[in-house]
């Protein structure tokens, strides 16, 4: 076991309704298979008895030096492991944080064999539970999908969990996630170390810190196939609200994976403090002022002069324990005055003192502002579609919604979504591992990432198709219904309705051609131009004119603008600076520009490379 980082608190957490397979012993010689009705899916144990565990020096041996992975001496735990199970007590260089957890399975009478019924939630009651996690599935999707994308080179899977150690969400490698399944890790199991024993994800979370379990370190015989790495998620609060594990054959090595999960948590960590602590000020800090906006930034969220969340690395960098956050004030922690900061850090990064006496550069945000939009216009827009023009051609989910009830096409449902919802589709993909989205109302970003970055590549609004692929996710900026089809589905469709499909010719043509002018855009353009280009259809999609010209509100400012033109923030600020110097757009606050003359904007766009 390898642990590492600070403790976290622990926070409370709602227990869950669950459903229990039973049979005669889970991780038996002989296998024994269980399935959950709702679910289908078969759990098993692959392993023979724990005799198995003894491995054949020579056999390892010619292992070892042919994979060139192994870290840890897994005979050396296996013997301290017996000896331990005989004595209850330790032999050997064993580490304490093992041997503790090794002491509390069996102070939880954990069976080394396993558990003989496993704490599995029905279908239904993992997507309650997933739907009361909400946030945390938002925060964490796009890196689980990155992670994935990361293993590719490696046998393995990525879970996310609740604070009990249920399974929320696994992907990865289809091959291991067989053999994860016959191991029970899979999705809405209760992998906590009192039903489980000694595991990365339960005994992270029971520590409060990032660790390792390596092979026979684990408590159950069967578990040692795997090794495992996990990391507890915090909140703004320091409460643990889950845990991101990566989960391997035994021979790998995690020194090299703990790296990238680290890097995972700390990006959903990040987004969770943005989802939480929007509506304050916050506060961007680190001693290098080159790292302001990269994840190593620590970040602070202030309600007033009171200090009401935190990251990881802020508590870090200011040395702080977490019960500082709700419990101390802007003076309590900077020798400066808190007004003089916001004027200075809103423009542009400013230093600070710490009371301490340490020096950081800083940068301030305002809190987040969402334009509230009239009902009354919501409402009025059908209307004037249909008396002004009551032949025009119908939009795809106008005609879904009179072929929902065609038995060739398929069960089709009209669901509701809400602001900051992702949308992924993964009940509805099939065998070509495609779902299709089709937009009825409301407004959704398509977006990629990787390492912590996103890419905005369109944004949907009503009428429009999109193909959902593993790659691409979807967030709603507006609510409003969406049908999400299997690809199926969706061809069934297309065959028997002409209509449709003639509708939904020209939305992929669009969104064919956007692709191409992005394409071309990145190649061939530059942050400046690509800039400018998007100002310029903002202006003409989302503007209003005013006496001092044409007016943009955005939802988060440089970021939207950064996400949608491809390239950092940073860079992004730099052209939008030199903009502003040469009059062609203003700042308006933080979340709106001012274009003064639209014009003349278009006509030297083409100066640009």
């Amino acid at each position: 076991m390898i642990p590492e980082g600070t403790h976290a608190n622990r926070g409370t957490h709602r227990g869950n309704k669950t459903q229990r397979a039973r049979g005669t012993c889970f991780f038996s010689e002989r296998w024994t298979v269980f399935t959950e009705p709702a679910k289908g899916y078969p759990i098993g144990c692959p392993m023979t008895n724990s005799g198995d565990r003894d491995i054949d020096d020579g056999r390892q041996a010619k292992r070892d030096h042919e994979t060139g992975l192994r870290t840890v001496d897994q005979r050396m735990v296996v013997r301290a492991r017996h000896h331990f199970l005989s004595t209850g007590d330790a032999i050997g260089d064993i580490p304490n944080p093992l041997l503790q957890s090794w002491r509390r399975s069996a102070s939880h009478a954990v069976s080394t064999d396993g558990p003989t019924e496993i704490d599995i939630l029905s279908r239904a009651a993992l997507r309650t539970l997933i739907e009361s996690s909400e946030a945390l599935v938002q925060a964490s999707w796009g890196e689980v999908e990155t992670l994935r994308q990361d293993m590719r080179a490696w046998q393995g899977i990525v879970a996310l969990t609740d604070p009990e150690g249920r399974i929320l969400m696994r992907v990865g490698n289809d091959s291991f996630a067989s053999d994860a399944d016959r191991l029970a890790l899979a999705p809405g199991v209760n992998w906590s170390e009192r039903l489980m024993g000694t595991n990365a994800i339960g005994t992270a979370l029971e520590e409060g810190r990032a660790l390792t379990v390596h092979g026979a370190e684990h408590f159950i015989d069967p578990n040692a196939v795997l090794s495992c790495t996990a990391i507890p998620i915090l909140d703004p609060h320091g409460v643990i609200l889950g845990a991101l594990d990566l989960s391997t054959p035994e021979a790998v090595s995690h020194d090299h994976l703990l790296a990238l999960l680290s890097r995972a948590v700390t990006q959903i960590e990040r987004n969770l403090f943005q989802r939480t602590c929007g509506q304050w000020e916050r506060m961007s800090l680190h001693s290098n002022p080159y790292l302001l906006g990269s994840p190593q930034e620590g970040l602070l969220a202030f309600d007033g002069d009171k200090l009401v969340g935190a990251s990881k690395n802020a508590i870090a960098l200011l040395d702080m324990p977490w019960s500082a956050v709700d419990g101390l004030r802007f003076g309590d922690l900077f020798s400066v005055q808190q007004g003089s900061v916001i004027r200075q850090a809103a423009a542009d990064e400013c230093i600070v003192q710490t009371v301490r006496g340490h020096t950081l550069f800083a940068r301030m945000e305002a809190p987040t502002q969402r334009s509230n939009r009239s009902p009354q216009r919501k409402k009025e827009l059908p209307d004037l579609r249909a008396t002004v023009v009551p032949r025009s051609p119908r939009h795809p989910h106008e005609i879904l919604d009179d072929l929902g009830s065609e038995p060739t096409v398929g069960h089709i449902i009209r669901r509701k979504v809400r602001i900051g919802n992702l949308i992924h589709g993964a009940e509805e993909k099939d065998k070509s591992g495609e779902a299709v989205l089709i937009v009825a109302e409301g407004e959704l970003r398509c977006f990629t990432s990787f390492e912590g970055k996103e890419m905005t590549l369109f944004t949907l609004s009503m009428g429009d198709v999109m193909i959902l692929r593993d790659h691409i996710q979807v967030e709603v900026q507006k609510e409003g219904e969406i049908y999400i089809l299997r690809h199926s589905y969706f061809e069934a469709a297309l065959r028997i309705s002409g209509e449709f499909a003639v509708a939904v010719m020209p939305v992929i043509e669009h969104l064919l051609r956007k692709s191409i002018e992005m394409i071309g855009d990145m190649a061939f353009h530059s942050v400046k131009y690509r800039l400018v280009r998007l100002v310029i259809d903002m202006a003409e999609t989302l503007g209003h004119e005013t006496a001092r010209g044409m007016m943009i509100e955005m939802r988060s400012g440089g970021e939207e603008l950064a996400t949608r033109v491809g390239a950092s923030r940073q860079t992004v600020s730099t052209a939008l600076a030199g903009l502003t110097r040469d009059g062609y757009i203003q700042r308006i606050g933080a979340h709106s520009l001012l274009v003064p003359d639209l014009k003349r904007l278009k006509a030297d766009m083409n100066n640009w490379p």
